[in-house]
């Protein structure tokens, strides 16, 4: 069984790794099956499947920073409130909010769906 704290730190520990780009520390948040889903995309699923997977997410930005601003761990799942902050390629620096919904086994990420407003995002890439 997980506490609340554990779960809390492995959610710290995954946004410590993916604001740096540590994708081998990814490899050992996530289970061996784990799944990533982000909002309008398709669930990437096995640890090798999301490794692959999140340096081309964030493959359009120079900076990409997910500041979790409230984390709420309810047993074997958690949620956690995101402001995304970023520079794209061409210096653009944008802002939006989203959350991360998380499901802990043991001491691992058995998921996490990401969701945030995928037109408003369209939007402020494109120059609205």
């Amino acid at each position: 069984m997980t506490t609340d704290s554990a779960s809390r730190a492995l959610i710290e520990r995954y946004f410590v790794a993916i604001n740096g780009d540590d994708w081998d520390a990814i490899r050992q948040i996530y289970t061996e099956d784990g799944v990533y889903q982000g909002s309008g995309g398709r669930p990437h699923r096995g640890i090798e499947e999301i490794v692959a997977y999140y340096p081309k997410l964030f493959s359009g930005w120079s900076i990409h920073i997910d500041t979790p601003v409230r984390i709420t761990v309810d047993g074997s799942t958690a949620r956690a409130d995101v402001v995304f902050t970023g520079t794209t390629l061409d210096g653009r620096e944008l802002s939006f909010d989203a959350y991360d919904d998380f499901v802990i086994e043991g001491d691992r990420l058995a998921s996490v769906a990401t969701t945030y407003d995928v037109e408003l995002v369209r939007g402020l890439l494109n120059g609205g």
